[in-house]
């Protein structure tokens, strides 16, 4: 057998070529990594029983040389690899014409030389198939009918051969003596209305009389279905009523009642060979085993027991999961039913012997279902050495295919094998190389003696180490750094060498750029945080030497996240390094620049001033220099950009400060810098620094107060016209462990800018929901609904509404009593978006409102869009009605829209009686304020409800 093997990877060739030598000795295998090369190659002698081609190849697919193969007619079987093994590509192969598919996994080099036979055997017969036209024998007295079938067999159905005879004893004159003997032709035709012999009395000499498997096929008149009956309880195998285009149907039946007959005679071969089968199974090498769907074994042979390490006797009362190693119980009886749905299975698996020892098989196994109880023959062959040998293999082909030149030479120095590395460094492919002496390599810079003492070192010790210069392929002679190891016999005997080379002057480069990779940024090229802390290390200690100032400058990128998030990472990316560019040439030679990832970036200023208000001076210059340099215009591409920095400036003198605490104050300052709105310098001030620390302390406190329960909600009485509780709106407050409690807008902001608005903003959802289901066991608060605030971090949380509907269905708490109150600068922010997840939350069966309504700029337009049920007139426009004239007309334009717009409308800050009278008087029909209670805890909300009512 020739094979033309296509493969661009050199290690699962070498390992195909093992597996067909061990496995296919006879086989002769070419292999070529290309395409091109393939087709190249079949173009000359001699040519190919089988192409065995990579599906992924680098200059096209697998799929386009099995075009090729079967668009030239070459009588070649194809089997495709692939290294994924998905049936899709399955599919595709065999579609495009594939005589068989393999995936790169598991044990397929132990199913290659199996696989590539049976293509070929394949290939072969169903060509065989194909030159040889099924023969028919037409018995039919009726000349037009005979006409009609042979001119219609002609133009549409040329693959078969039709013969006619007009007498049924001619038929039986071409047919043999005893089931042994061979018909002169595949099917035999028959009409039911025969001269000088009924029909069915020639099938029932062929069948009874002389015992003949032949397929027949019978045609009757129209409607003759007792007819049909009779012939096919003697034996017809099909039949076919002469009706109004039966001869299209007729070549079909024909081919279908060869097969079915071919089927059964296999079929008889096989339970012929039952009793042989069962001789060469008892002998086989091989485990054999039968075991129920439950996995308990029915019958096992000696193989199989010696393999396993039990007698016969164990076997028969122990189940198949009981070998399994790493499966459980549930496993294999999964993947017994699943074999049963499949009919078949091969696979590997790991069984554990008596004695512990786990050993690596593979499993043939078939369902064969009995009226007494399914069984599952199974085949068992033991892999563990082939496994070991593979991935010693693998292990030896990936080591030599290292990054490291490799050479292996015989006992006398030829040279039998390279790899890619030992190209790139000599210059010298296999095919210059291979078959010569390592000599071809000599500089002429070493003597006789050094050479003798390599020897003696590798007779001695088994391996030698050092320094020699080489000549490459080109004429140049470079220093490599070589080690020679000795590969002995058992016996002793040197039988191999192998030779690891590298390059000295590369592995110089390769610390330099270890070195630059550890110190230096990659993208601007500017020293990076390592390498700062020691230069500021060393600028402290100039400072104390020379008593002069030094200063360090944090600088941040104003909205740098914005253009990263809008224009891509690469037009960052350009703009960092223009930015570090910028710096480089705004400071002087002495001083240093550093980016110390992101968009921030370092500037150490050395040899200031010796008094500090000159040196604050000079490093504010500089600063003021920098800021101005980085806001001029940057070309990003193919469009201009604009972009500022915030500056923090500390100045140091002497070693008064440690590194980590001069750069926090530094990035103190620039934080100042961006608080007070961004492109600015500020000097470190002690006083923020406080205000910072107090803010980190407030931020830990924030994050255990959920987990310490320090969270309450307080309630305000919402009120109608009449003054009589309609509802409450629940409002956050943060107990201290010492006391007291935290104002909102003093954490509210924090948890915002922190994220913890998110399981705070839970928390409040929870306990509202369960306020209002603990509410309606009482006549008094049944009827209330209540309002929440949801944060804008909160609603755009891409699981907001899932939140909701959990919290509702957790707490039982009915949707309609519920208010989520939002922002207008949460809505304007994205208004199509909100209305989307509005109308969510309305199916739901929440209530929406409007908080602090007026206060946006452009809602107006949007408002008859969003799914409300009430504004709030916002307690600044409330406050200012006694004595603003705009805030009053303001209030009476937002109580008309609300009704014009079929909306609840409520009033919030109301504190005087005047402010009251005035609303009412305005139509307002809701309030809400400290004129009816303050804020208070449930079980005191309660009791003012009490008193109101009493």
């Amino acid at each position: 057998m020739r094979v033309l093997y296509i493969e661009d990877n050199p290690v699962d060739a070498d390992l195909a070529r093992l597996a067909l030598a061990r496995d296919l000795p006879e086989c002769t295998l070419e292999i070529t990594p290309t395409l091109a090369a393939a087709r190249e190659r079949l173009g000359r002698e001699p040519v190919f029983d089988v192409v065995l081609s990579d599906l992924r190849l680098p200059d096209g697919s697998g799929l386009d040389i099995l075009a090729d193969i079967r668009d030239r007619k070459l009588a070649a079987a194809v089997v495709m690899l692939t290294g994924t093994g998905d049936q899709q590509s399955a599919v595709a192969s065999l579609k495009a014409g594939a005589d068989d598919y393999l995936a790169k996994r598991d044990n397929y080099l132990d199913r290659l030389g199996q696989t590539l036979s049976a293509a070929l055997a394949r290939h072969r017969s169903a060509a065989e198939r194909r030159a040889r036209p099924l023969r028919v024998l037409y018995v039919e007295h009726n000349a037009l009918d005979i006409r009609q079938t042979l001119w219609h067999f002609a133009q549409h159905a040329p693959h078969l051969r039709l013969e006619t005879v007009l007498r049924p004893y001619e038929a039986l004159s071409r047919l043999p003596d005893d089931p042994s003997g061979t018909a002169a032709f595949d099917v035999l035709l028959l009409d039911y209305h025969l001269p000088e012999l009924d029909a069915l009395d020639l099938v029932k000499t062929i069948r009874r009389e002389r015992g003949l498997d032949l397929p027949i096929v019978l045609v009757t008149a129209q409607g003759s279905e007792d007819v049909a009956a009779r012939a096919l309880h003697l034996g017809v195998d099909e039949y076919l009523s002469k009706h109004s285009g039966y001869l299209v149907e007729l070549p079909t039946i024909l081919e279908k009642a060869y097969h079915q007959v071919e089927l059964a005679r296999e079929q008889v071969a096989l339970r012929n060979n039952e009793y042989l089968s069962r001789d060469i199974i008892r002998a086989s090498m091989d485990g054999f085993c039968v075991v129920d769907a439950d996995g308990r074994f029915l019958d096992v042979n000696d193989a199989y027991c010696t393999l396993m390490g039990y007698s016969r006797e164990e076997l028969l009362n122990m189940r198949i999961p009981d070998m399994k190693a790493l499966e459980t119980d549930e496993d294999t009886l999964r993947h017994i039913h699943a074999i049963r749905d499949k009919g078949c299975d091969r696979f590997e698996s790991r069984q554990r012997r008596k004695d512990g020892e786990v050993l690596d098989v593979e499993i043939s196994t078939h369902f064969r279902p009995d009226p007494k109880g399914d069984r599952f023959v199974c085949f068992l062959h033991d892999i563990s050495p082939r496994k070991r040998v593979e991935q010693e293999l693998r292990i030896a082909a990936i080591a030599f295919e290292s990054q490291e030149a490799m050479i292996l030479t015989d006992a006398a120095g030829i040279i039998l094998k390279i790899n890619q590395a030992f190209t790139r460094l000599t210059g010298y492919k296999a095919a210059d190389a291979v078959g010569k002496k390592t000599s071809m390599l000599g500089s002429g810079r070493h003597g006789r003696e050094f050479y003798q003492r390599l020897w003696e070192a590798l007779e001695h010790n088994g391996y030698w180490q050092g320094e020699i210069w080489n000549r490459r392929k080109d004429g140049k002679i470079h220093a490599d750094w070589l080690t020679i190891t000795a590969v002995a016999a058992p016996d002793g005997r040197i039988t191999h060498y192998v030779g690891a080379f590298s390059d000295i002057a590369r592995n110089s480069e390769r610390v330099e750029e270890i070195h630059r990779l550890a110190f230096y940024d990659p993208l601007t090229e500017l020293p990076n945080r390592r390498l700062l802390s020691d230069r500021l290390a060393q600028a402290l200690a100039s400072s104390s030497r020379t008593h002069t100032h030094g200063a360090v400058l944090f600088i941040d990128l104003d909205n740098f996240k914005t253009l990263n998030d809008t224009m891509g990472h690469d037009a960052g990316d350009l703009l960092l390094i223009d930015v570090a560019q910028r710096l480089q040439q705004c400071v002087r030679e002495g001083d240093s620049v550093f980016r110390l990832g992101g968009d921030e970036f370092v500037v150490v200023l050395e040899d200031l001033s010796k008094e500090a208000t000159h040196a604050a001076l000079q490093a504010g210059t500089a600063a003021e220099k920098i800021r101005l340099a980085l806001n001029q215009p940057y070309w990003l591409r193919d469009f201009e950009h604009y972009c500022s920095p915030s500056v923090g400036i500390s100045l140091f003198y002497g070693s008064e400060y440690l590194v980590d605490e001069l750069l926090k104050r530094a990035d103190t300052a620039m934080y100042q810098a961006k608080q007070s709105g961004r492109n600015a310098i500020r000097f470190f001030d002690p006083a923020m620094q406080r205000a910072l620390e107090a803010r980190a302390r407030l931020e830990n406190d924030l994050r255990n107060a959920l987990t310490e329960d320090r969270f309450r909600l307080y309630y305000q009485m919402q009120v109608d016209r009449t003054l009589r509780v309609v509802g409450a709106e629940g409002l956050l407050r943060w107990e201290q462990p010492q006391g007291g409690l935290v104002p909102p807008a003093q954490f509210i902001p924090l948890a915002e800018e922190t994220g913890l608005i998110l399981p705070i903003g839970a928390w409040v959802l929870e306990s509202a929901c369960a306020q209002l289901k603990r509410w309606e066991n009482s006549t008094r608060t049944k009827d209330l609904h209540l309002a929440v605030n949801v944060s804008a971090r909160q609603f755009r949380h891409p699981e907001f509404v899932r939140q909701v509907r959990e919290i509702l269905g957790r707490t039982a708490a009915d949707p309609s009593r519920l208010e989520l109150e939002l922002t207008e600068s949460l809505v304007l922010d994205d208004v199509e978006g909100t209305i989307g997840k509005m109308r969510e939350l309305k199916t739901l069966g929440v209530r929406l409102s409007l908080d602090n309504f007026g206060s946006g700029q452009s809602s107006l337009s949007h408002l008859k869009s969003l799914p409300l049920d009430r504004l709030k007139i916002g307690q600044s426009f409330v406050s200012g009605i006694l004595t603003d004239p705009s805030d009053a007309v303001l209030v009476q334009t937002i109580l008309g829209m609300g009704k014009n717009l079929g909306l609840e409308v409520l009033a919030e800050g109301v504190e005087t009686e005047e402010q009251l009278a005035l609303l009412r008087k305005y139509g307002c029909p809701a309030f809400q304020g400290y004129l009816f209670n303050e804020s208070a805890p449930a079980e005191k909300f309660e009791k003012l409800l009490e008193k109101r009512a009493g």
